[in-house]
């Protein structure tokens, strides 16, 4: 089993450097760099499945501040033959994005804390 957690901290103007794969487990490989996020925008994402695209795997986005709500507000997609998906973020604030990958012997997972800016 491999499991990566990741949150995302910028301090001056954000790089890709610090974003490369490394090619174990399952890695979110940004189109929309994780800190430009913006209310109002949709961000462009895929994830990497030892290096290699990650295709039919189910993201779930949960926004922050909801612990107490019936209804959560999640957003469910599934990245595309080449790994790729897009996330509509209509509001500010924080978000939670995880997805999973099993197979047989094998299990590995991606949970990222997110920010989104007012636009």
């Amino acid at each position: 089993m491999t499991q990566r957690i990741e949150s995302f901290v910028t301090a001056g103007k954000p790089t890709r450097t610090v974003l490369t794969p490394s090619n174990k487990g399952l890695e979110l490989w940004p189109e929309t760099h994780p800190n430009d996020l913006a209310a109002g925008e949709t961000a462009k994402f895929a994830l990497l499945l030892d290096g290699k695209p990650a295709a039919g795997v189910a993201v779930t986005v949960v926004p922050g501040g909801n612990r107490y709500r019936d209804n959560l507000k999640e957003v469910h997609v599934k990245t595309d033959a080449t790994g790729k998906f897009s996330i509509p973020f209509a509001e500010p604030g924080m978000y939670w994005l995880n997805a999973t990958v099993a197979s047989e012997g094998s299990r590995s997972s991606y949970i990222a804390t997110l920010e989104v800016l007012p636009q």
